[in-house]
């Protein structure tokens, strides 16, 4: 079972569901607008799940998908500054990977 440092009561499956929720909001909102994709799998990673954060730490999440998108478009969408993903006031960086 993965634990995320600063988000213990969350559940993966939580967070997977918040992260699909701001993908459909980008959607609705044209912020994704020209990338086909359609995601297959949503993956924290880095220093909030290896232990290593500190109070400052950004949560890393993999976005592993399909399509016709390419992962640097994807990568500025998802990351955009006016439509940043945040969960307990932790800031969430996306890193997407075609597979």
């Amino acid at each position: 079972m993965i634990k995320i440092h600063g988000l213990e009561d969350y559940e993966l499956k939580e967070i997977q569901n918040i992260v699909l929720s701001h993908i459909r909001y980008l959607r609705e909102n044209y912020c994704l607008e020209g990338l086909d994709f359609l995601t297959i799998d949503i993956i924290p990673i880095g220093s909030r799940v290896s232990g290593l954060a500190d109070i400052d730490s950004d949560f890393d999440i993999k976005i592993k998908y399909i399509g016709c998108a390419r992962e640097d478009d994807m990568f500025n969408s998802l990351n955009d500054e006016n439509d940043r993903l945040i969960i307990e006031d932790i800031i969430v960086d996306f890193f997407p990977e075609k597979g």
